[in-house]
C-alpha cells in the first residue's frame, strides 16, 4: 500500500505549559478508506528521515491555525516553516502534495500568492463552480457541495498557480499547480460524515493520476495497433540489428510519445526513438516505452504482443502499465500501491512444488533449457512479449529464465509489476534487481522467480 505523510495541528496548552501535536482522528480513516497508509509527521523529527526510511509515496497538508502572513504568532511561524520545507523537498523529489485548508493556503503562500481577510466562511456550505481548465475537472464535477471553516481567502493568485474551482461568490475553494502534482482544497473532507465518495475519488486520482493516464494511453495506443493487426497484409521492414518493424510499431510509439508529452515534462526514452547515453546519463526521472513488444508475435498473429509504458525514477522502475492489445488486458503498478489486472489486484502467493516455468515462444536457448533440467522443471508455458512477467506476477507461473538478449524497454514497465506482485527479477551478474538507464541499453541475463523462491545456474 502507498503510504501517505500528514502534517499535523499545533495547540498551546497553557494548563501544561507546552505545545501539543494534533490530528483529527478521521484524517487517518479518510486516507485508510482511500487505501492508503497514512504516516504521521512529528514537529520535532527531521521529516526526511522518514521519507528516506519509509518511501513516502504522497503528502498531505492539514487544516488548522492561520498562517503566519494572516495572524503572527508563535505557532504560526512554527508550522509554517515547517510545512514550506516539506513542500520544497516535496518539489524537489517530485512527491505529490494535497492540501487541505490552511494546507491550500501554504501552498498559495509558498509560490508569493496573497491573502485577504473574509466574512462568512465558517460553518457554511457551497456549491462548487468549476474550472473547465483544471486537470482534476472530473472529479471535481462530482462534488456537489462541500464544508467551509476559514477566515482568510486568497487575494491575488500566484502565476504559477490556476483557480481549479470557486464558491457561488468567487471565493477560490481550489487550487493547483500549473505543472507540478500539487493541489489544494479549502473544504475538510475528514469533517463528513460519511465520508464523501466523490472526495476519495478525487485523492485517489489525485496521488495515482500518471497510472491511470498513463493506462488510457496504452489503450488508445493498442486500438491504433489492432486496426493494422487487422489488416489482411501489412508491410514489415528490418532494423540495423535485423529486428522487424512495422507500421504498428511506428504509430503506436507516436500515439505514446504525443500523449505523454501532453501530461509530463519529463523526457522520453522509446525502441523507436533511442537516446545516446551522453545525454540519458543525465536523466533521474524518465519513460521508457516499448511501444510494441513483441513485433514477431504480431507479425505471425498469435495475439501475444504488449505495449509497455514504464517511468523510471533512480535507475529503477516506479511504474508500469502493459496493456495486451488483443484482449484488451490491462496490467500495472506503481510503487507501494500494488499490482492489478483490469483493476483487480494480483498477487503472486504460491507455494506450489512441482514449479511452473516460462519460456519465450521466439527467444530460448539452449543454456534455458538447460536451467529448467538442471531444477527439474518440466512444466514450461510459452508466451510471447512481457506477457511471461505478467504471467508470473498473476502466479499462473513460478519462474522466467531470461539467458539471452532484451533490452530495457523489454522488460521496464512489468518489472514494476512483478515487485508489486510478490515477486524479483534477480541479474545474473550483479545478483541484484536489473537497474535501469545504463550505459549499454540492454539487459543482463536474468531470472525471474516468486520472492521465496531462489536459484543459481
Amino acid at each position: 500500500m502507498r503510504k501517505i505523510a500528514i502534517t499535523q495541528r499545533l495547540v498551546k496548552n497553557q494548563s501544561y505549559h507546552e505545545i501539543r501535536e494534533c490530528l483529527d482522528i478521521n484524517f487517518s480513516k479518510l486516507l485508510s478508506d482511500c487505501g492508503f497508509i497514512p504516516i504521521i509527521l512529528p514537529y520535532e523529527v527531521d521529516f526526511q528521515n522518514y521519507f528516506s526510511m519509509l518511501q513516502i509515496d504522497g503528502v498531505v497538508l492539514t487544516g488548522g491555525n492561520d498562517l503566519e502572513v494572516c495572524n503572527s504568532n508563535e505557532l504560526s511561524f512554527k508550522r509554517d516553516n515547517y510545512e514550506k520545507n516539506v513542500l520544497k523537498f516535496c518539489i524537489k523529489n517530485e512527491i505529490p502534495v494535497f492540501g487541505i485548508c490552511r494546507g491550500m493556503q501554504v501552498i498559495a503562500d509558498y509560490f508569493n500568492s496573497s491573502f485577504k481577510a473574509i466574512n462568512n466562511q465558517v460553518n457554511v456550505r457551497h456549491s462548487l463552480i468549476i474550472n473547465t481548465n483544471s486537470r482534476f475537472k472530473k472529479d471535481l464535477q462530482k462534488i456537489s457541495e462541500v464544508n467551509s471553516y476559514h477566515d482568510f481567502t486568497i487575494d491575488q493568485l500566484s502565476n504559477e498557480l490556476i483557480i481549479s474551482a470557486t464558491n457561488e461568490t468567487e471565493v477560490v475553494k481550489a487550487i493547483e499547480h500549473k505543472t507540478k502534482s500539487i493541489f489544494g482544497q479549502m473544504w475538510h473532507p475528514e469533517r463528513e460524515s460519511p465520508f464523501s465518495k466523490s472526495q476519495i475519488n478525487l485523492i485517489q486520482e489525485f496521488f495515482n493520476e500518471n497510472i491511470n493516464k498513463v493506462i488510457e494511453i496504452s489503450k488508445l495506443a493498442s486500438e491504433s495497433i489492432m486496426k493494422i493487426y487487422n489488416k489482411n497484409n501489412f508491410e514489415v521492414n528490418y532494423k540495423i540489428d535485423k529486428s522487424p518493424l512495422t507500421d504498428a510499431d511506428v504509430t503506436s510509439n507516436k500515439i505514446i510519445i504525443d500523449e505523454l508529452e501532453k501530461i509530463s515534462k519529463d523526457p522520453l526514452v522509446s525502441e523507436e526513438s533511442h537516446i545516446e547515453y551522453k545525454i540519458r546519463k543525465n536523466f533521474k526521472k524518465f519513460w521508457l516505452i516499448d511501444p510494441l513488444d513483441g513485433t514477431k508475435d504480431f507479425i505471425s498473429k498469435n495475439g501475444e504482443f504488449t505495449v509497455n509504458i514504464a517511468l523510471i525514477y533512480n535507475n529503477q522502475p516506479i511504474l508500469g502499465v502493459v496493456c495486451v492489445p488483443k484482449t484488451g488486458d490491462v496490467y500495472y503498478a506503481i510503487k507501494n500501491g500494488g499490482a492489478y489486472k483490469n483493476g483487480v489486484q494480483i498477487f503472486n502467493n504460491s507455494k506450489r512444488e512441482d514449479l511452473i516455468g516460462a519460456d519465450s515462444r521466439f527467444h530460448s536457448s539452449e543454456q534455458t533449457k538447460a536451467f529448467f533440467k538442471k531444477y527439474n522443471i518440466k512444466k514450461i508455458q510459452k508466451y510471447g512479449s512481457s506477457i511471461k512477467l505478467c504471467k508470473l506476477a498473476e502466479g499462473i507461473i513460478d519462474v522466467y529464465p531470461r539467458l539471452n538478449g532484451t533490452k530495457e524497454w523489454d522488460t521496464a514497465a512489468s518489472h514494476i509489476i512483478v515487485q508489486e506482485a510478490g515477486c524479483k527479477i534477480i541479474d545474473i551478474d550483479s545478483k541484484k534487481e536489473l537497474l535501469y538507464n545504463k550505459k549499454s541499453i540492454k539487459n543482463n541475463y536474468f531470472i525471474a522467480c516468486r520472492n521465496n523462491l531462489s536459484f543459481e545456474l
